[in-house]
């Protein structure tokens, strides 16, 4: 996805905005699968789409970043395509609220399955009797000895 500008569209205002809007559709695009397979909670997919995210994700900013330098020259673009931009960017921003949503939520989730089996953990070490042997190498009373979770596993 990432392409190096020609200089046809270092010199042209209009297309460098049609270069950026074709970034922000893919970038969309790629957010919204994201997004479905995140509601599916399908890890697989989720994780075979990050390459492809990250590398139109950084034709995003390099894209951005030479429309910010280029500030003045863009004002002389088309009305039409800077309209198309703005709706364009809209829609993205709506998909990634919807995507940070469920991140949010496949985080809750992740959350309670590490607490649930340290639970398990928990409660599994506290079942089990443990002999508890002095100094002197002799068993002491037939307390049980208590067993530390290191919870950071």
């Amino acid at each position: 996805m990432a392409q190096a500008h020609n200089s046809k569209t270092t010199q042209d205002p209009n297309a460098a905005l049609m270069d950026m809007l074709k970034t922000v559709r893919a970038l969309r695009n790629v957010v919204s699968k994201e997004t479905e397979v995140l509601e599916q909670t399908d890890i697989s997919a989720f994780m075979g789409l990050q390459d492809e995210k990250l590398e139109i994700a950084r034709t995003y900013y390099d894209r951005m970043a030479d429309l910010l330098n280029r500030k003045d020259q863009i004002k002389l673009a088309k009305p039409e395509i800077k309209a198309e931009i703005a709706r364009s960017q809209k829609e993205f921003s709506d998909i990634v609220e919807k995507n940070r949503e469920q991140l949010e939520r496949m985080g809750r989730s992740t959350k309670r399955l590490g607490d649930r089996i340290m639970g398990a953990a928990r409660r599994e070490a506290n079942k089990e009797n443990q002999i508890i042997y002095g100094s002197s190498g002799r068993v002491q009373d037939r307390n049980k000895a208590s067993i530390g979770v290191n919870e950071s596993a």
